[in-house]
């Protein structure tokens, strides 16, 4: 007798999850789904850490290739700033940017300097 090559309901799935190009729950969805055939996890909270795995996995990826097509030099952090050079900045000026005060009140900012200060730095 001939052996049957229908192909698994998880073989099907991984073959349609890869079609759709959801990469992310191809990879988490073997453990998520035995927890939920073990009743560790009910169907709505599945689908939902599923989707939302992904959904943040492209999110994470979308910003990688933003700052890689930005072409920009060096990314640092805030930690990272060396507020040491130019030894006129106010340190605390700079930090006060971050909490983004400015956006709320729809204001711009301004560097505004001689050439050779680190004008771009803070940005």
């Amino acid at each position: 007798m001939k052996k049957s090559t229908n192909p698994s309901r998880e073989d099907r799935l991984r073959q349609n999850l890869k079609e759709l190009d959801l990469q992310k729950i191809v990879e988490i969805f073997p453990e998520y789904t035995r927890q939920a055939t073990q009743g560790q996890i009910g169907y709505m909270e599945y689908l939902d850490h599923l989707i939302a795995q992904e959904a943040a996995w492209r999110h994470e990826r979308m910003v990688k290739y933003r700052i890689s097509a930005g072409k920009l030099a060096v990314r640092k952090a805030l930690n990272d700033y060396d507020f040491s050079y130019p030894t006129r900045i106010n340190k605390q000026k700079v930090l006060d940017l971050f909490d983004l005060g400015f956006v709320e009140r729809k204001s711009n900012v301004v560097f505004i300097g001689p050439t050779g200060v680190g004008k771009p730095r803070p940005t």
